[in-house]
């Protein structure tokens, strides 16, 4: 398996639209919002995504926000799962949006780190999942 770059950092806050405000202004970033609203375990998510790579999911009273997932692109999807499955990590989810195709790894598997393999051609994937 080869990884090509850091594709984006996920956050989970109580609210998107105060945290795209602000770090809008703060970073001077642009966030576009994934419509429909992708399901997740579940869960329909409100989901705002920046070309830098930021992503932003909404998360309920519960649970904790902050840091939650690091995405990672890779040349081959397909290698990258038989090689996760040689060392024996589990996928959890395999997600599909437009062009852009993910698996999320068990972070019990990953010593609690929350890590998505994702694979798409072109362009960055948070523009694919932008509908742009």
């Amino acid at each position: 398996m080869r990884i090509e770059a850091i594709d984006r950092v996920v956050f989970g806050v109580r609210d998107v639209e105060a945290e795209v405000s602000f770090l809008s202004h703060l970073l001077d970033l642009r966030f576009d919002h994934l419509t429909p609203k992708p399901v997740v375990k579940g869960k329909r998510l409100t989901v705002a995504v920046s070309t830098s790579g930021i992503e932003l999911h909404n998360v309920s009273p519960t649970e904790t926000e902050g840091f939650r997932r690091l995405h990672l692109k890779v040349t081959n999807l397909e290698e990258a799962k038989a090689d996760m499955e040689r060392k024996g990590i589990r996928i959890d989810h395999e997600i599909i949006v437009g062009g852009l195709r993910e698996l999320l790894l068990n972070d019990h598997d990953c010593h609690g780190i929350r890590i998505g393999l994702i694979g798409y051609d072109v362009p960055h994937g948070s523009v694919i999942a932008a509908g742009r």
